[in-house]
């Protein structure tokens, strides 16, 4: 079973640095930190950490959009938890091509879902 994320974890748009801060008000907590959902990171900005090159063509991705990830059995205020298996898209772009490099990592085994 794939862990949970929380704010603790790591989720990122693919192009290094490229961590999107998340932040949980969730009550559901894994050690100190609160579990994530899905509005917790999707349409979040990425804070100017994409590390895609200024070129012509390319345009640093500035937002999320979560497409896969949620636990179909761990619920916390009625919204899914998150889990590592996080996928989805960014607006960034190289030479113009979408980038759907959305992930993330739980940093921690203590919590696991389906």
């Amino acid at each position: 079973m794939p862990n949970v994320l929380t704010a603790s974890s790591t989720v990122s748009c693919g192009h290094p640095p490229g961590a999107v801060p998340v932040q949980s008000t969730a009550k559901l907590r894994v050690g100190t930190a609160a579990v994530l959902v899905k509005t917790d990171i999707d349409s979040k900005s990425t804070d100017g950490a994409c590390g895609i090159p200024v070129l012509q063509g390319n345009k640093k991705c500035t937002t999320t959009t979560v497409s896969q990830g949620m636990a179909t059995k761990l619920t916390v205020g009625g919204n899914a938890v998150m889990l590592e298996g996080l996928l989805g898209s960014t607006d960034g772009t190289i030479a113009t091509a979408q980038q759907a490099f959305l992930a993330g990592t739980a940093n921690q085994t203590k919590l696991t879902s389906l």
